[in-house]
Parts: C-alpha cells; structure tokens; sequence
C-alpha cells in the first residue's frame, strides 16, 4: 500500500512519538460507541510489548527530550530569509487571546494574521520530506495547533483541516490529528475525507496505538461508512491483526481484530450493509483463515449479495500471493458454481505460482480448466507467454490444446497466428502454421492463410524502396497463391475477440502488482453508489471481464490526468479554499504515480517483452524495418540475392534444420521459391527437410511447371511433400486428374473426380474429362455409366452457369443406351447442345420414328424438318449424320423417289453433307434405267479418298451404258479400305505411382 501520509525518511520519528503516546488515550468529543476497549489498562500482550522494549524506551525518551530542545533552539527556523517568520504571527496573538482591550485594532490584526496564516500553511505544505525540513514542519505545526480552539481561528482551521491532518500524520502526530478530526471532520461525501479516516487509523497502528484505534474507528464508523465496503478496510483489519500477532508471540488469540468484527455484525446500525460480509471474508483470505472467510462469503450470497467477478478477482489476489494452490482450487470450483467466469490474468497469475512451486501436475489441471471454462482467452496467454519466456506454461498451454475439438482448436490456432503477425512474430506465426498441420492434422483454412495476405497488405506503410517492395509482393503473392488454393473447409472458426498485447500485458501486471490507492478504490465504491441510485432499476448488461479491465486499468488514467495537473503559487487566491485542499491531494497522487511507473519500469526490464509488443497500436512498421528485421542472417540473404541455389540450401540445413528451428520467416519462403526455380535440385531439397518445414513451404504453383512432365515424376514430388497440404490443395488433385485423363487411365480419373465432388473440390478440366468419358461410353471401352460423376458434376455447372454440353451429352447417350427414349427425348428437348448432342437427337428421333408410314408420315417429316432447322441455331454442326440417318429411314421405308427427290432439289447436299454412307444410300435408290443421274450424283458429290466395294460396283455398271472416261479413271484410282478408328494406347504408370495414388488418393490398383 502506497500511502501519502509522509515518508520512509520520518519513520525514525514516528517511532519517538509512538513512545511518548504510549500512555495516550483516545477522547473525542463525540459520542463513542457502546463497544470499547478498556481506556485506563493495557492487555497482557501489550503489557509483554512494553516489557520487551524497556530498556530502548528509556534511550528513546532522552533523544526525545534532546530533540526537543533542539527544536526549540533552532534559530534557522526564524532567521531563513525565504521561510515565513510564523513567530511574527504567533506572539502578537498571544497577546491579543490575553487582552480584552482594543477590539478593532484586534480585529485587523486577526485578519491579517489569518491571512498570514494561510500562507504558512501553503508554505508547510510545499516543504520536501528530509530531516531538517520535519524539525521545521514539526516546530511550526505545533505553534499552530495551538490555536484549535480560539474562535478567530475556527474558520481557518475548519477550512483546512484535512490538510492540516496530513501534516500532523506526516510527523507522526496522531494525537492532534485525530483532535482536529473530532472537531472539524472532513466532508463524509469525498474521497479526502475517507482517505484521512484510514491515513489516522493506520497511523495509530504504526505507533502501536491498538485500542485508540479501534475506538478511533467505532467512534466514526458510523459517518464514514463507506469505508467498510473497501479493500482499505480489509488492510485495516490485517494491520491490527498483524500487530496484534507480534504482541502476542506466544498466544494466537486475535482480541482487536475479533472484537471489531463482533462490533460490526452486532451493531444495529443502518450504516451496515450485506457487503460487509465480502469485506470480512477479505479479511479472513488475507490472513490464512479460509474456513471463516469461507463462512463469511456464504453468509453474504445467503443474506442477498450478488456473486460478481471484482470479488472473486480480489479473492485470488490474495489466495495467489500466499501460493496456496488447493484454495485457488477451491475459489475457482465456488466462481465457476456462481456462474462467474474467470479471466485470462487469474489464470496466468496461477499457473505462474504452479511454476513457482514446481507443481507441474496442478499446472495441468489449471490448464484443463481453463480450457473448459475459458478457451477463447488461451491465445492470449499463448502469446504472453511465448513473448515473457514462459517455458513450462507455453507447454502445458500447446499439449492441452490437442485434446480440445478441432473446431475449437481450429479457432484456437487462427487467433494465435494473428497475434503472432500483429506483434511481427512472423517465425513464430508460421512455426503454429505449421503445428496446424504436423501437429495437429488439421487443414489449414482460408481465415488462417489471409491473415499472412493482409499482413503483408496492410501492415506495412507503403515506401518508394522498389527492392523490399518486391520482396514483399512476392510473400504477398506465395499467401495469395496459398490461400486460392484450399479446400472448403468444412469446420468454420469460431470467432474470438481479440485483446491488444499490451492490454494484456498490463492486465496480468495488475493481478500481481495491483496498486491499492485510496484513490482508485474510495472513486469506485462512489460511482458504483451513484450508479445503483440513478438505475436502480435496470439491469447491467456489460459484461463482467469487460467491466473488470475498466476497474483495473482506471487507476493508470486517474494517474495520469492528476499528473498533468500542477500548483502554481502566484495563482494562489483566498476564496479558492477547495482547489487548495485538492491541490495537496493531487500532489501526494502525482507521488503515487510517479512511485507506480518506478516499480512498473523496474518489472518491464526483468521481462522479456517484445519491443512491439510494449509499443501498443500506435506504432508504425515499415516495409524497410521488417525486412531489416527479418534478414537477420546476412549470409543466407546474400546467397538469396546472388541465387545460389546450392549454398542456400546447405545455409538451411546446416544452420537451421538440424537445430531443429525456423529460419527467418520471409528468407525462408524465398529460399523456397529460389529453389523450386531447379526442379531436380527442390527434389533433393524435399529430401532433406525436416517434416516441420513441409507444411510451411508448400506451393501447388510449384507443379504447374511440372504439368508437362510424366504423372511419374509428379509422384515422385508429391510423395515428399506434406501429404496433408497436399490433400488440401485443389490444384494438385486437379493436376493429378488431368494427367490421368490425359495418358489414357479413365477409370481411375473418373475415382479421383468422384472424390474431388465429395470434397467440394471443383474438376477444371471436366470438359475434357466428360468429353473422355462420353466417348469411352459411344464406342464401349468403359461399361459402366458413372452417374454419381456426371449427374453432381451436372448440377455443380448448372449452379455456376458453366457450360452443361458434355454432361448433357453423357446424360443424354446413357438415357439412349438404356432405351429411356421418352426422357430422352424431352431432355433433348430443353437441354444445352452442340454439334454432339444434335448428332444424338437425329439417333433419338430415328429411335421413335424408325420407318416413315402414313400414320406418322406428317410428324416424321415435321420433326426432320425441325432437326434442320435447330442445326442452324448451333456452331459447327455438320449434316452428315442428320442426311445418312433420314435417308435410311426413307430407304428402309422403300421410299426411294422421295430421296432421289431431296437430292435433286437441294444439290448442296451432295457438295457438303454426304457421307459415303449417305452416297451409298443415294445411289441405291436411283432407279437403274437412269445410270447417267447415277453418274452425275457421283461426279457431283463430295471426291473422297476411297470408297466402299458397294459404290464401285454400283457405278461400274452405270458407267457400261455411259462410258464416262472421268468416272472410268475415278474407279480405277481408288482402292477400297476399311476405315478402322484409331484408339490410343494409355501410357504406363510406375508400380510406385499406382501405390502412391491407392495409399494417398485411394484410387484402386487395378
């Protein structure tokens, strides 16, 4: 407790004084309670004190009686040319209390003297704590103090009284402090009056004045109290208890402390509320005696007190500082059954004993409990402690986190990273990255990945230096690249505040080195007062940690605004009373502060704190100064720069890998990408880099170069990758498909495709994948028709508004190889289409109408002359199969002239969409008394390179009755061949392949 009272340099003088006052009793012209101690005796333990101190009692009073005679001989005091001469003001007034002549001139003379009285007092408060300053100080006040009681005097005294007090208490003169008390009592209403209250109550204490203080405090309780329901009541209590454990060596019993307690919780007073009962429990904590604070909390919650967090908060404090882990167990078990959650400082305040005591079992189990009551606040302590050195918490924090649920640990790790980039700890950013993975074997996600984008997006303030810029757009773009190529993860991270490093820091500071000012304490019980009056009725709907950082952290701005506030002398003006008194507290205050930042700095430099962790959000990093920071090892950078492939390699592993750590985080994903620059050399990289490594180096651009290369050599690459990062890219699945669609393995394409659909990875080549498989289906080579395949591949591209004409097409030929020719028909009817799917509806339609009767005769023919008609609407259809198939149907409807017809009157026909069939169809259905129309179709239609047996004979017996020398040549040209359709062979693939493709894709062998 840092209190205003006065100095370490006086305590020798308290303690004179407390030996002169031993013998003092307490009188007050107030009426004291009914409870008090005996005024005329002392109890045996002081009686055992006093004997103790016999012999130094009676040195003790000679010094005094020396000191005062030197107080009273000291002529400085008087002859200091810039002191006040208060011997000036005090004879005369002596004289003027003795005579009754002369009133007016009194009267001036009192006025003046009054006025001069003020300033002395200004003057006494404005003196430095040192020796020679308490003689003055103590020799002045004593000439005032005399004056108390004249009526002249009353105003002044009245007006100044709470600083007069202090300066009493300052030289450890209680007796006229609390005298000055009794009769002009401060304002019950402000903060200086309760602080005066404890500052006489401890002051007694010090001098060993037990019974005087306790009757000091039942004397008063009543008008200040408020004082009971704060921690300073708490350290009254302790005070007493402590010295009443020191008199009473041999004999545990706690008179004082209990008989106030007894007055307390007997008393029927109004003044008491049900809060008293957390001030007694306080008490009990402090002191060790859990079993009566317990009884004393139970009593509150039972008597209508609301359970809340600041209490609890208090309790740990307490219970932590005396290290006693099953009582921190025990509170923790009572808050959580409360319904009040605990918050991130208790628990490192505890796990930070757990360590002191070597317990390394009960860090555990704190742990877990944290864990079950408050994970979203893990990664703040992951990061305090990371950044403070905490060897054993960071464990114990890291290897419970692997038996939470992988959403949970998921979030977990998210909000780690990010704190890690906030505080530019790339390294330690991507060495969790990486635990997402090796550790953990979880999927990265995209929240996860665009953290690194937007560091290296948003973080920096963009400079004019071109070289770090493009280093820097080259990270940039390796997280891009990583972030567009990730699997949809199925588990979403569950959002979690983050709280600013240096809240953080300073939080946990708090717990451990909480700052008891009157100040802080006495201004949150008034606005808590002032805000129970003004809503009485409405409910709090802040949330409790978040009313607990406010409370912790008002102090430090209470701080700071009182420190900007400074006395100026010349300003000095007598009607301005009240800001004199605050300026005597705004300068004690201003002390406390200043004390506060001492201890605070002496604590910042026994930590570990990074540097950008302390500088809070404010602070601005460059582009330039994190990549100064970054390229810490310089060899490695030059090696970079000059693009040594071999010697950065061996700088990694000889420097880095076999100590098992992370190289600088930007150096070594630029390594990385310098050596996939050599494809054979990143192989060999691949085969000696640690496993922790893998995941963070990982790039699917990297195999878009090995595209062009065999799926053997793919393999080969894949198999020493992280096979997590690789199952989690979408362009490596789609790289590996393609290759086996592309050599030939459908069946096994088709496997990894359906796969793909499961994982929601979307197929890029499922165009020429459906092209395949329709074609494997038109001519048999594959029997089984993949519906899971074609019918989710369907409906993903109708949901993108992709093309559908592949799929439709596999669809469409499957619904006409199983002879659903209705359903087929009227999904030809709606479906997109190409010059496939209008070859597909000419087979259908031939399907429903085979043979041209006069029962179908006029829908036949309707339907063929739509089918013309749609091949206009479509690119690139050639009629070559719309001709050949009608002119069958007419042919095996024996309607030759109508074919011999539709030729004649559209000659286009024979110049662009015959076919040799169609020719052949053409040429048998012209009468054979008319071989020179036979002649002129032939020589008018389409010169193919050979045709069938059954054209040369047909034409060869034209041509006997025509002997036309060009049809004669033709004939003798052309040779007849069969047309065979070319299949090409699949291309082979290793037996390491295969095993890795069934290990890793679980595609089958066969």
């Amino acid at each position: 407790m840092i209190r205003c009272r006065g100095s370490t340099s006086t305590s020798f003088y308290r303690y004179l004084y407390s030996l002169h006052h031993q013998q003092h009793q307490y009188t007050c012209s107030k009426e004291s309670p009914s409870i008090l101690l005996p005024l005329n005796k002392t109890n045996n333990g002081n009686q055992r004190f006093y004997s103790h101190q016999k012999d130094l009692l009676e040195q003790l009073k000679q010094h005094k009686k020396q000191q005062d005679a030197s107080f009273l001989n000291n002529d400085e005091l008087i002859a200091s040319g810039n002191k006040l001469k208060i011997n000036n003001i005090i004879d005369p007034l002596l004289d003027d209390r003795n005579s009754s002549n002369n009133n007016n001139n009194n009267n001036n003379q009192f006025k003046n003297k009054i006025e001069e009285m003020k300033e002395n007092i200004i003057y006494l408060q404005s003196l430095e704590p040192n020796i020679d300053n308490f003689r003055e100080k103590s020799k002045l006040l004593n000439q005032i103090y005399s004056f108390w009681n004249h009526p002249a005097f009353k105003s002044l005294f009245s007006t100044y009284s709470t600083m007069l007090i202090n300066m009493y208490l300052d030289i450890s003169d209680v007796e006229k402090a609390s005298n000055l008390f009794c009769h002009f009592p401060p304002s019950q209403e402000s903060l200086e009056g309760y602080y005066t209250f404890h500052s006489i109550l401890l002051a007694y204490i010090d001098l060993g004045l037990i019974q005087p203080s306790i009757q000091f405090f039942q004397a008063h309780i009543s008008d200040y109290h408020q004082y009971l329901y704060t921690k300073h009541f708490t350290e009254f209590l302790k005070k007493l208890h402590q010295v009443e454990q020191l008199v009473n060596s041999d004999d545990s019993t706690d008179v004082s402390s209990e008989i106030l307690i007894s007055f307390l919780t007997t008393t029927k007073k109004k003044m008491l509320q049900v809060d008293i009962y957390t001030s007694l429990a306080f008490f009990y904590f402090e002191i060790g005696e859990y079993e009566k604070a317990e009884t004393y909390l139970n009593q509150y919650l039972k008597k209508g007190g609301e359970p809340n967090f600041f209490m609890y908060y208090r309790f740990f404090q307490i219970v932590v500082k005396k290290e006693d882990v099953k009582q921190c167990r025990s509170l923790l078990k009572h808050m959580i059954k409360n319904n009040i959650e605990p918050n991130y400082a208790i628990f490192q305040n505890i796990f930070e004993m757990c360590v002191k005591l070597n317990d390394t079992s009960a860090l555990d189990k704190f742990v877990g409990q944290m864990y079950d009551t408050l994970w979203r606040e893990v990664p703040y302590l992951v990061l305090y402690n990371s950044m403070q050195g905490h060897k054993e918490i960071y464990e114990s924090l890291t290897n419970k986190l692997s038996k939470q649920s992988p959403q949970v640990i998921n979030s977990i790790i998210d909000s780690i990273i990010l704190a890690f980039l906030n505080n530019m700890q790339y390294e330690r950013a991507l060495e969790w990255l990486s635990h997402q993975v090796y550790k953990f074997k979880l999927s990265q996600n995209a929240q996860t990945i665009n953290h690194f984008v937007e560091f290296h997006s948003k973080t920096f303030e963009l400079g004019d230096d071109h070289k770090v810029n493009k280093l820097n757009n080259r990270l940039k773009k390796f997280w891009e690249t990583r972030l567009y190529d990730l699997v949809d993860e199925p588990i979403e991270n569950i959002q979690i505040k983050w709280v600013d490093p240096q809240k953080i820091y300073h939080d946990i500071l708090a717990f451990s080195n909480p700052d008891f000012s009157l100040y802080m304490d006495f201004e949150e019980k008034k606005d808590n007062e002032l805000d129970e009056d003004e809503d009485e009725d409405d409910e709090d709907e802040e949330d409790e940690d978040d009313d607990f950082q406010i409370k912790v952290t008002n102090l430090q701005e209470n701080e700071i605004d009182q420190e900007e506030e400074e006395y100026d002398e010349d300003e000095y003006d007598e009607d301005d009373d009240d800001d004199e008194q605050d300026d005597y507290y705004t300068r004690q205050f201003k002390n406390i502060g200043k004390e506060f930042e001492f201890q605070q700095e002496d604590i910042d430099d026994d930590l570990l704190m990074s540097r950008n962790m302390m500088e809070g959000e404010n602070s601005i990093i460059t582009q330039a100064s994190f990549f100064e920071n970054e390229f810490l090892d310089h060899t490695l950078q030059q090696a970079i720069i000059s693009r040594e492939i071999d010697s950065v390699v061996d700088i990694l592993v000889n420097q880095y890998f076999v100590k098992g750590l992370i190289p600088p985080g930007a150096q070594l994903i630029l390594s990385a990408l310098l050596i996939q620059t050599d494809k054979d050399k990143y192989l060999n990289f691949m085969d000696i880099s640690p496993d922790y490594i893998k995941p963070i180096i990982f790039s699917s651009s990297y195999y878009k170069q090995l595209v062009p290369q065999d799926i053997n050599y793919i393999v080969k690459n894949l198999k020493r990758e992280n096979q997590d990062m690789v199952l989690q890219s979408p362009f490596i699945f789609n790289t590996i498909l393609y290759k086996l669609v592309s050599d030939g393995h459908l069946e096994k394409a088709i496997q990894l495709a359906e796969q793909m659909l499961d994982k929601n990875i979307f197929i890029e080549c499922y165009n020429t994948l459906l092209y395949k498989v329709f074609k494997a289906l038109s001519i048999g080579t594959i029997t089984n028709y993949p519906a899971k395949l074609v019918d989710n591949l369907f409906k993903e591209l109708e949901a993108k508004e992709l093309s559908l004409v592949n799929a439709s097409n596999c669809k469409l030929l499957n619904m006409m190889q199983t002879d659903q020719i209705d359903n087929a028909l009227a999904f030809f009817s709606t479906c997109q289409k190409d010059s496939i799917t209008f070859n597909l509806g000419v087979e259908l339609y031939s399907k429903k109408y085979p043979i041209l009767t006069n029962t179908n005769r006029d829908a036949l023919l309707r339907v063929w002359r739509s089918l013309l008609k749609l091949s206009k609407t479509i690119p690139n259809v050639h009629l070559f199969r719309y001709y050949e198939t009608y002119f069958n149907i007419l042919y095996n409807s024996q309607k030759f002239s109508m074919i011999v017809k539709h030729v004649l009157k559209d000659r286009e026909i024979l110049r662009k969409h015959i076919s040799i069939n169609s020719l052949l169809t053409i040429l048998r259905s012209v009468p054979e008394s008319q071989p020179q129309l036979s002649i002129d179709i032939f020589k008018e239609s389409y010169s193919y390179s050979f045709y069938t047996n059954d054209i040369l004979e047909i034409m060869k017996v034209a041509n006997l009755h025509i002997n036309d020398p060009i049809v004669e040549e033709r004939i003798k040209s052309f040779v007849p061949k069969l047309n065979i359709p070319n299949i090409s062979k699949p291309k082979l693939i290793s037996k390491e392949s295969i095993d890795y493709l069934s290990t890793t894709f679980k595609i089958n062998k066969d």
